[in-house]
């Protein structure tokens, strides 16, 4: 994938999405703090 690292169920991914943090909590790099509500929509397949 293009995460890097996946830990969890997105706990923490290094790569594009730099930082995320729970289920998108904290997002740094292309995505910012956007994907918080994001991921409300867009749950990991």
């Amino acid at each position: 994938m293009d995460w890097g690292l996946e830990i969890g169920d997105w706990g923490l991914g290094i790569g594009d999405w730099g930082l995320g943090i729970g289920d998108w909590g904290l997002g740094i790099g292309d995505w910012g703090l956007e994907k918080m509500l994001f991921s409300i929509h867009n749950p990991k397949s």
